[in-house]
């Protein structure tokens, strides 16, 4: 499935409450729709990466990656988010390698340090982050709303390899 990749701020308002809509329904900490739009309204360098299916005739979202990039080499995580239909067919790891592809075409990053915050009981998550070579770092308590406490991962991510 082809990788759609676009900045933020130049998504049109209907894309930016799809990628919205999609993230609400399945992603416990999604952002408000509010919050998207001042993203999509900054000058921050927010980019997303979505895949469609077609779903009874009509193109659906089903995975989405949403991350920052920053100079002088950082690429912060935020979010990717894969539907339960579609889970363990290596959607996530096609979104995490296209970041890394991205990351380094788009600001030059040859090797971008990744960082990101995960919920500690996130076992998939954790583990597919270390998969992708990302270290926990610290850990974050009571980060969440519900009080939990999140991870803190990094990692430095060669883009140079396929």
């Amino acid at each position: 499935m082809k990788i759609q990749f676009e900045y933020l701020a130049k998504l049109d308002e209907q894309m930016v409450d799809k990628l919205s809509d999609f993230e609400s329904d399945h992603f416990k900490w999604s952002w408000s729709k509010k919050v998207w739009k001042e993203l999509a309204g900054s000058s921050r360098n927010i980019v997303c990466l979505w895949q469609e299916s077609l779903e009874n005739n009509k193109k659906e979202i089903i995975s989405l990656c949403v991350f920052e990039l920053s100079s002088p080499d950082f690429c912060h995580l935020y979010k990717i988010v894969v539907d339960e239909k579609f889970r363990r067919r290596k959607l996530a790891l096609a979104l995490f390698k296209q970041m890394c592809h991205v990351a380094s075409v788009e600001l030059g990053f040859s090797k971008p340090h990744i960082y990101l915050e995960v919920e500690e009981n996130n076992d998939g998550a954790i583990g597919f982050y270390q998969k992708m070579g990302l270290k926990q770092i610290h850990i974050k308590k009571r980060f969440y709303q519900n009080g939990n406490s999140a991870v803190i991962m990094h990692g430095v991510q060669d883009c140079d390899k396929p």
